[in-house]
């Protein structure tokens, strides 16, 4: 594994050649951590996920091992920006390459790599879009109602509150967003649609560019069974908020016939203003 910091030039031959696992830091002020898993070659998004912080290397490994279960295998090569959060894929990445990749030969053995976050420029852009058109107007709303007095997050049950409405929505609207940034992009050129770019496309149909998929197959079997092997049940049950104050907020937001995946930008600090008495009132020895 390559601890070095040193900008370098990546050169992806194929979809699943590298995968770049790159963070944004942007709301980790308000307790969220983003990151985004993307195809080097196709620029295409495979993932993109939301976690309190800190982010934790367990289900970061979960999350990597489950993309590559559903994509069949993993790349020959990831890099990121994280060399904390990514704790465990490292090591799954490094032992599945070892078992299933091509001779050892391959890339000089090294199948992770640290980089600076601004090392690749077009997931730069993509997090920028992002932060210009998403998180920065998320981000406002959520500042004025600090200022406004009607959250406070030094609070700690108002900060739980929060985390338990607010992850889920962000992971939503990242959902949309990997959907839309893969959608085919057109042009109009002398009164007629050209498609310019379809990156799922190019991810899915590669000979169609002339490359090959680089991908190292393993069996969805081995893949669920390093799962089940190396974490317990509650692993998998990860929420964004304690289990004691998970099950109470979910039974609070029953009663109000509420569903936590309904969630609307617009509607979720009147969600968070119906909550608070009621999970107050639960934990009344907690300090807030």
């Amino acid at each position: 594994m390559d601890l070095g910091n040193r900008p370098r030039t990546m050169r992806s031959r194929g979809p699943n050649h590298i995968w770049a696992v790159i963070w944004n830091e942007n709301m980790e002020r308000l307790g969220i951590s983003l990151y985004g898993v993307f195809d080097l070659w196709s620029r295409s998004i495979l993932a993109m996920y939301a976690h309190e912080m800190p982010c934790d290397p367990i289900h970061v490994g979960i999350e990597f091992l489950q993309l590559a279960a559903t994509s069949g295998g993993i790349p020959l090569m990831v890099i990121t920006n994280d060399g904390i959060g990514t704790l465990d894929l490292a090591r799954y990445q490094t032992q599945l390459a070892q078992s299933y990749g091509p001779a050892a030969s391959m890339e000089a053995s090294v199948h992770v790599h640290f980089i600076q976050s601004d090392t690749t420029l077009w997931i730069t852009r993509s997090w920028s879009r992002i932060n210009n058109q998403y998180i920065r107007p998320v981000m406002e709303t959520i500042y004025q109602q600090i200022e406004a007095g009607k959250y406070n997050p030094e609070d700690s049950i108002q900060r739980l509150l929060f985390l338990f409405l607010w992850v889920p929505l962000i992971q939503t609207s990242l959902d949309h967003w990997a959907t839309d940034i893969n959608a085919p992009t057109t042009r109009v050129n002398q009164g007629r649609e050209i498609t310019v770019s379809n990156r799922h496309h190019a991810y899915l149909n590669p000979e169609t560019f002339g490359a090959e998929n680089e991908i190292i197959e393993v069996p969805e079997e081995d893949i669920e069974e390093i799962l089940a092997n190396n974490y317990s049940p509650r692993d998998f049950c990860h929420t964004t908020t304690p289990q004691w104050f998970h099950i109470r907020a979910m039974e609070i937001l029953h009663m109000l016939d509420i569903q936590l995946d309904q969630l609307t930008l617009g509607g979720v600090w009147t969600v968070f203003d119906q909550m608070l008495p009621q999970v107050q009132a639960s934990f009344p020895t907690i300090i807030h």
